[in-house]
């Protein structure tokens, strides 16, 4: 038996999964992407009705991008400039945090799955 008291197992030690966020973008979010239009690379992000406006430009335009189709931000991002996540991982995750606390992106919420316990088992 443990030190923990009856009942408790001895698992060995736990490991922690990296916080690995996906993103979704707000609804109070308008956007335009010259290149959809057969212009520069800009990404015009305007926050409404409050109207101000963001431009992203480059590897910011292109984390965006990802984020906000719900990919692997970090590993897809890494991919595209061709270098190792570990590398950008930092980077990436600030910028990431910036556009969060600005309003221009959002974590999606988990939604786990509800478990109904046998009766007996409550």
């Amino acid at each position: 038996m443990s030190e923990e008291g009856p009942g408790a197992s001895d698992t060995g030690p736990v490991e922690r999964q990296p916080h690995n966020p996906t993103y979704q973008v707000p609804g109070n979010i308008a956007w335009v992407d010259g290149a959809d239009f057969g212009m520069a690379e800009e990404l015009y992000l305007t926050v409404v009705p409050d109207g101000q406006t963001v431009l992203l430009k480059g590897t910011a335009r292109m984390i965006w991008i990802v984020a906000s189709e719900g990919g692997s931000v970090v590993d897809e991002v890494a991919q595209l400039v061709a270098r190792p996540p570990a590398e950008i991982e930092d980077q990436v995750g600030t910028f990431l945090a910036d556009l969060t606390n600005r309003g221009l992106l959002a974590e999606r919420q988990v939604r786990w799955p509800s478990i109904t316990m046998p009766p007996g088992l409550d």
